[in-house]
């Protein structure tokens, strides 16, 4: 039997996955979470399958079996590296980027036609200044970055085109930003940030004048929420806000001149997931349960006010739902939409339907 050649065992070693496919848990962005088995593929939401190629690999997102992102990253003779990002396959984005890996220039598609293009300039090794242009080429803005002496981001400043000018503002601690300040027109919105990047003060002003400060209280060594409390003085409100294990939105109460006006509760399946959301307040007890599939998509929604039911959502495919309106828990209307058009209204009595009305 005739032995492979050397040259032949090489190009076994040196590629073997050129066609290879390796399957990952991942999320809605696309990122490599975990590598997972093959058979694994089916139990999970989100799935990214990465193929190598020769010159560049292919990303393929699924979510629930049905791939719904796709990326195609190729390589040119002069280094530079290519991704094409398709959904559904349609265009919605291309980037390039230099052969030292640095983004260079970024196209966004609406209905797979070019709506904006970004330019990049490096000093230094950082950005120093986006260039967004139209579909047309006119500008749209600049975004030029600001650097301390040690090379930490110090402001961010938006201007030119329409937008009014936007500045953001860092003021960088040990562990990353411990200040960071947004600008825009009048409003001055300010973040700061504990040793760990936790947000624990969120302000906002119009002018010089307070519109709201909220402060954020976390689990011990963790970064899920326990607690936050907003303050709002020109109205004389305060919204305390409570999280659960995982730093969920679990309650809400509101006060105005420190009386309760306001509660809302939720209640969650074991994937964090709202089934119920009840609220107290000027209308007395109001009840909305959701039904869900298992994308975890809402399909129906019941509404309840003082324990009655007053109306159902269904929701259905391509934008369309029925709402089922009733009166002391008896159904007396249903109303078609397609999107936020009425299409059709039925008017019921004694569980019949004694008229019908279509729009065009």
């Amino acid at each position: 039997m005739r032995m492979p050649s050397l040259s032949f065992l090489f190009l076994l070693a040196a590629f073997p996955l050129l066609a290879a496919s390796a399957i990952y848990r991942s999320n809605d962005f696309g990122m490599q979470l975990e590598p997972i088995p093959a058979w694994r593929r089916d139990e999970l939401q989100w799935v990214l399958e990465v193929t190598a190629r020769a010159n560049g690999e292919t990303r393929h997102l699924y979510q629930n079996g049905k791939e719904v992102r796709l990326w195609e990253t190729s390589r040119a003779s002069d280094g530079q590296t290519e991704e094409r990002e398709l959904a559904d396959g349609v265009p919605v984005a291309r980037r390039l980027y230099a052969p030292n890996g640095d983004l260079v220039e970024e196209d966004q598609y609406s209905q797979g036609k070019l709506s904006q293009k970004s330019l990049y300039t490096y000093a230094s090794s950082r950005v120093a200044r986006v260039r967004v242009l139209a579909a047309d080429g006119a500008l749209e803005y600049n975004k030029d970055y600001f650097y301390t002496s040690r090379g930490s981001l110090r402001e961010v400043r938006q201007t030119g085109g329409k937008e009014e000018t936007r500045t953001s503002a860092f003021v960088a601690g040990r562990s990353g930003p411990s200040e960071e300040w947004n600008k825009n027109g009048d409003d001055l919105f300010l973040s700061r940030f504990d040793d760990r990047g936790r947000t624990v003060e969120k302000e906002h002003y119009a002018g010089k004048d307070l519109v709201s400060r909220e402060d954020f209280l976390y689990r011990k060594d963790s970064v899920d929420l326990l607690s936050a409390v907003e303050k709002r003085p020109g109205e004389a409100k305060v919204i305390t806000r409570s999280y659960d294990s995982s730093g969920k939105l679990q309650a809400e109460t509101v006060s105005v001149a420190g009386k309760v006006v306001e509660e809302t509760g939720y209640v969650r399946d074991d994937k964090g997931r709202v089934l119920r959301e009840l609220l107290r307040g000027g209308s007395g007890l109001e009840e909305r349960r959701y039904t869900l599939d298992q994308a975890g998509k809402i399909t129906r929604e019941d509404y309840f006010r003082r324990g009655s039911l007053e109306k159902v959502v269904f929701y259905g495919e391509d934008n369309t739902r029925t709402e089922e309106l009733y009166q002391s828990g008896s159904l007396f209307m249903k109303v078609y939409y397609k999107g936020e058009t009425r299409t059709r209204e039925e008017v019921y009595a004694d569980g019949a339907v004694v008229k019908e009305r279509s729009f065009p």
